[in-house]
Formats: C-alpha cells, structure tokens, sequence
C-alpha cells in the first residue's frame, strides 16, 4: 500500500483514493478535511504522476492556502509543492486578469479597490450628477438591473470610472471574471486544458458567482470539501445550497462523508451535536469522539464587567495548565465585545493580540499614502488616488487648483498624471510631486520585493526627518511595524515560491483577511469574533455575551446563528466556557435585561 494512505481513517481513505471524477467531501469540525486535500494532492501526484502545477486548489482564506501548501510541501517536496496554485477565489480572478483582463479593457497592471475607495467614488458621483439617492441605497441594488433607477445609472458611471482608472473592486473581481469567462470560451478551455484537477475548499461558503465560475471552466475532475453545518457567510453572499444540491447538480458523483472528530471532547461535541440538530434545511451527519473531558462550563454573571473578571479569574486559574497564553481564545459575536473584553484584560496586564479590523498598520493613512506612490508608479492610468497623493507629503495645490485640474481631464479626457504633467509649468510645486514619481521609475521599485519598494519610497519621501523634526514618534513607529509587516509577507512569499514583487503585494492588500494576523506567534491570548476564527482551534474557548438579541443576533438568520454558535463551540480542544451576563451595556451606556441565548438550553448547558 502506497505510504501516504497511512494512518487515514476509513472515511479519510475513501475520499483520497476515490477515482470518481465529481466527489463530495462532507468533512465535520475538526475531521481532517486539510489532511485529506494534501493527502489527494499527494497520492495522485505519487500513484498517477498528477503533476501540481495541472491542479487548481482553491480556499476561503489564504491563511488556509498557506497551510495547506506547507503540509503538501513536506508530502511532495518543496520544489514539486510550490507548483500547486492554492489560493483564494480573487486570486484566482486576478491570474485570470492578468493574462486575459485586455479582452474587457484593462491593462496586466490594473488595480483592485477596496470597498472604502469604491464607497467614496459612488458617494463622489452621487454629489457631482445631483442623484436622489444614498450609498446604501445603490450598494443594495447592485444585483438589480433597472436602467432607469438612479441607482443603476450611479453604477455604470461607477464601472465606467473605474475601468477608466484601470482598476476593478472586489466585487467586480468575480463578476467581471465570470463574464471574462462567459463571453471567451477559449479562456474556459485553456484553464479546463491547465488544471485537469480542481480542488475547493470549504465549498458551504461558495456564492453563486463563483459557483458559476467553476461550471464555466468545467474540469475533468472536481474535488469539494465542506460542511454545511458551518456556513456562516450568507450575509456576504455565500449559499449553503451550493453544497446541499451537489449531488443533484453533479448526478452520480460520490458523496464521503468524515466524522470522526480529532479535536475536541465528548463533552464538547455532544453539546454541538445537540445545537446543530435544532436546524432543519442540512444534511444528515453526526461528530463522534472518543476523547474523554470536561463539561461544558456557563457562568452567569451580573453584567458585562463582572463577566470579564470571571474570564480574568479563570485565565489566573489556567496559567499553570497552559504552554503559551496562544492557547486560550475569547470569541464574541460582535467587535463591539471584543473592545470592551480587550480593555479589560489589558488592565490587569494579561497580554492581548485582537484580531479586529479596527486597527491595522498597513491601513493607517499615512502608510497608505506611501502605499498610494507604488500603485502609481505600476499603473499610471490611476487618477482616483492621485488627487489625494498630489499633496502628500507636502501640500502643494489649493482645493480651487485642483478643481480646475480636475475640469481639465474631463476637458480632454485625460488621466490625472497627464493634467498634472500639463499644469506643472503654472504650477511649479508639482515638479516635486512628479519628480518623485520619476525618480521610483527610474530605480525600478516595480522589480523590486515589496519591502524594499516600501522602504525606498519612504526614503525618498523624506518623511522620517520630517516627522522626527515635528517629534511625531508615533507615526515613525507605525511606518516600521509596516515596513516590518511588508517584510513577513514578502518571506511567506518566498518560502511558498510566490511571487513577492509590488503588483502581487498591492493586490494581497485589498483581498487579505483578520486571520492573517495570527502570523504574529506572539505569546497572547487571541481575541476575535466567531466568523475571524473559522478554521482554528485552540485548547480553551470562552464564548462571552450568550444572551438573545446578542448571540443569537436579532438580526440574523436563526438557522446561520445556530451554525454560527456551532463553529464557535467546535473550535475547543479541551475546555468550551460559556459567559451570559444578566444585563449588557447599550449603545447610550445604560445596562439592560436580556434573556439567555436559547443556545444554552439547545446545547444541554
């Protein structure tokens, strides 16, 4: 027997030996689904002489993809494992861009926009074309195609200006890929032609878009994995029937279902197993263990300050037990919570990593507007961000001189470098503005690793000395922990034989997610909310705020909230501790009743 089907487990086996071409992993917390992906990968690669660079793994997150790549890396070799493409969906959208983004009018260096960029560009037309509408409004209607609302008109100027800054939102990533893909099918061939294996990973949280992505390149052999019990993402799209109707969309594929939990306690499990059998609209599947261990634990405390100092009390109680403070986590329903609980711990000096979109170095402005310099030097069609980058460092144009710049691109449909080039002779402070961009052109910051172009651009900047002159430390030391954060990546790069230059950088940006975060080893306990710890484990878990209107959320689908509470529950190895204050803070500041979380009493607590 071939040496990589040691150790699985039946159902494990099945899946990786199987020879059907359309195969339905339904993989339980904690079952092992990464090790039967490396496993498949593997023994294809060894038994069949598959080669990786002819097989397509996608995942939900690229922490996942690492992961996934490392293990498959020790099972097949460095050089042999770095030719897998495991990623995400949009970075699979932008290797489509890249070869074939021209045939929908956007050049190989094009840019991705974040939804904050996107949000401000529809608020700017809006403004400009008077419309009686709002942001939300229009962000609603983005499914709908009635060419006479405002809304609609508000998105083609929207699509118009960004293919005009050659860029494209996130959103736009899958949408414009899946019409790429529609209108070529000579691209559907050439991608069915290059990867004969296709692998997708926790396929519950698959929208329609990249559903339909998939179908279009139809490949010889389609490998799934998922579990419907933990979709969690219908509010951005995802649609658990995606992996409910497979076996209807796909008739005759096989159907494996794993599990055998390895993670976490009998007692632990029994409680989820309890939760999740509340849910009607699923699939019919239940966790076994054999690993003995403590009940679950609910304490009832007065309010949200006493629930915190019983997580402290019992965190004191846990030091002699643990390895490293990373072995307890604090998952809550919302950030809000998390803020709160972090304030908390950090006051008696527990150390905290948050993993919050609430603050990231590589979001502060003026990291940004550093960033803003090497996304102008690669794509010179952008004018959206150069109207902001122009006075940066320095101010160098009045509001009424950058309007009368503005009037003269739509004038003459030009790009905003080309206007600035125009005026510099009347206004001679953007000779500094374009002499800098000139100078990166010259020394090539696009070839260059992203940590290196970081630091060059600063350097040329000169904002180090400016800032030190203003005694502004603080923004000294944010630029560091970003350059510093800048070079991880550029590492994990390297080590996955990815491209680390300042294209593939930019586009990481805007497509990263909060897991990434936990690249920091830091000794600290890890505090994040249950859909930021989706595909983690760790040894003890509190899950704080179990009251109605709080977890379950008043504003969510009962049944996801349920999965929801499911993944939280299922990420404990070996201690689950629930918390339910009787009153919890509101938005104006006062304490209000609330009712327990019906969880409890679902989970047998």
């Amino acid at each position: 027997m071939n040496q990589l089907l040691n150790g699985l487990n039946e159902g494990q086996l099945a899946a990786v030996i199987s020879q059907s071409t359309r195969i339905l992993c339904l993989a339980g917390a904690g079952t092992g689904k990464t090790r039967v992906l490396t496993h498949r990968i593997a023994y294809l690669n060894d038994e069949y002489r598959v080669g990786t660079s002819n097989m397509l793994a996608l995942t939900f997150t690229r922490l996942a993809g690492k992961e996934m790549k490392e293990r498959l890396m020790k099972l097949v070799g460095e050089t042999e494992g770095q030719k897998l493409f495991c990623n995400t969906f949009h970075a699979f959208c932008v290797k489509v861009f890249k070869e074939y983004g021209h045939r929908i009018g956007l050049d190989a260096n094009f840019m991705i926009y974040d939804q904050s960029d996107r949000d401000s560009i529809i608020k700017k037309i809006i403004a400009e074309y008077c419309y009686d509408t709002t942001l939300n409004k229009v962000l609603s209607g983005m499914s709908e195609s009635n060419e006479h609302t405002e809304e609609y008109k508000v998105l083609k100027e929207l699509d118009f200006r960004l293919k005009q800054n050659n860029a494209v939102d996130l959103d736009g990533l899958l949408t414009k890929t899946r019409q790429l893909l529609e209108e070529n099918s000579d691209v559907c061939d050439k991608y069915r032609n290059e990867y004969k294996y296709v692998y997708i990973d926790e396929f519950q949280d698959t929208s329609d878009v990249q559903m339909k992505i998939i179908e279009l390149i139809n490949p010889d052999n389609l490998f799934v994995v998922g579990d419907d019990f933990q979709s969690i993402y219908g509010w951005r799209g995802a649609e658990v029937r995606n992996i409910l109707e497979f076996p209807h969309r796909y008739p005759g594929c096989e159907v494996v279902k794993l599990t055998r939990n390895y993670r976490s306690t009998i007692p632990i499990i029994d409680a989820s197993n309890k939760l999740i059998k509340c849910n009607i609209n699923q699939s019919e599947k239940e966790l076994v263990t054999e690993v003995a261990g403590q009940a679950v634990e609910m304490f009832l405390l007065d309010n949200e300050n006493s629930e915190a100092d019983q997580i402290i009390s019992v965190i004191e109680d846990l030091k002699g037990e643990i390895e490293s403070f990373s072995d307890i986590a604090v998952l809550a329903r919302t950030n809000k919570q998390l803020d709160y609980m972090s304030k908390k711990l950090q006051e008696v000096g527990l150390p905290v990593l948050l993993l919050s979109n609430r603050y990231d170095p590589l979001k502060d402005n003026v990291v940004q507007m550093c960033i803003g310099y090497l996304e102008l030097v690669i794509n010179q069609k952008e004018s959206w961000k150069t109207k902001r980058l122009v006075n940066f460092p320095e101010p160098r144009l009045t509001p009424l001189q950058i309007e009368e710049i503005e009037l003269y691109c739509i004038e003459e449909d030009a790009t905003y470098l080309e206007a600035l080039e125009h005026f510099k002779s009347k206004y001679r402070a953007l000779e500094s503005f374009l002499g800098v961009l000139d100078k990166l052109r010259t020394e090539q910051i696009y070839s260059m690793d992203a940590q290196t172009a970081f630091r060059a651009i600063v350097h040329l900047l000169g904002i180090i000395p400016m800032y030190q002159e203003q005694g502004l430390d603080n923004r000294i030391q944010t630029l560091a922990i970003a350059r510093d954060r800048i070079g991880k990546w550029v590492e994990l790069q390297r080590k996955l034989g990815e491209i680390f230059y300042p294209d593939a950088f930019l586009r990481w940006m805007v497509t990263k997610d909060i897991q990434e975060k936990l690249l920091d080893d830091s000794d600290a306990i890890r505090l994040m909310t249950v859909h930021g710890s989706k595909g983690l484990e760790f040894e003890n878990v509190f899950v704080i705020g179990m009251n109605e209107g709080v977890f379950p959320s008043l504003r969510g689908d009962i049944e996801e909230e349920r999965r929801l509470m499911y993944v939280a529950s299922t990420r404990a190895k070996k201690r689950l501790i629930l918390t339910r204050p009787k009153a919890i803070r509101t938005y104006s500041g006062d304490e209000e009743l609330r009712e327990p979380s019906r969880f409890l009493s679902e989970m047998g607590v």
